[in-house]
């Protein structure tokens, strides 16, 4: 857990350290969010749906139409109590990404179209009442599309943890912007 939060610390110091530099030079706004994380494949046969938060920073690149996005996410999936003879199984996923956000739409508009792409590591941890907790950190890979509306965003992304039993879900979140230019 240690190792976690320090992961997220750095994380965290690093995009606020970035972003006041950037945020200077090109704009730069932060986002934070949440919504559900459907499970799909075996992961989806063992798991319920669950949810997932998520906080970053997107850098603007002078007039181009795509950002550099960093993100922080927390999410949480219950087990499924048909498949498990256990209690309390739960799923639990921390990490850091970072990618591309490419926008769409004219300048100036209120509604503004995206479609993103990420990479990064997270540690996914399963726990259970009277069971060791494993866990593991990562290689993860999303991609996904959503909608600005003014500071407001809606989006869904299909993500995938490459551990050794693979966490493959479809993520729709919603959230608040603020800052930027």
């Amino acid at each position: 857990m240690r190792k976690i939060l320090k992961s997220a610390l750095v994380l965290g110091a690093v995009s606020l350290a970035g972003a006041g530099a950037l945020n200077a030079q090109a704009g730069a706004s932060f986002h934070v969010g949440g919504g559900v994380v459907l499970p799909m494949g075996d992961f989806g046969d063992a798991f319920k749906t669950g949810f997932q938060a998520l906080g970053g920073v997107n850098f603007a690149l002078g007039s181009l139409p795509f950002d550099i996005r960093v993100d922080a996410i927390y999410g949480q999936n219950s087990g499924d109590d048909a498949v498990f003879t256990v209690d309390d199984v739960k799923a639990k996923f921390f990490g850091g990404m970072a990618g591309a956000q490419f926008g769409f739409g004219a300048p100036g508009a209120s509604v503004h179209p995206y479609i993103l792409g990420q990479v990064g590591v997270v540690n996914g941890k399963t726990t259970c009442t009277g069971c060791a907790d494993n866990s593991s950190s990562d290689f993860t890979f999303l991609g996904g599309a959503g909608v600005n509306f003014g500071k407001f965003f809606v989006e869904g992304k299909y993500m995938s943890i490459q551990s050794d039993a693979s966490a493959n879900m479809l993520v729709v979140s919603a959230g608040i912007s603020f800052g930027g230019n």
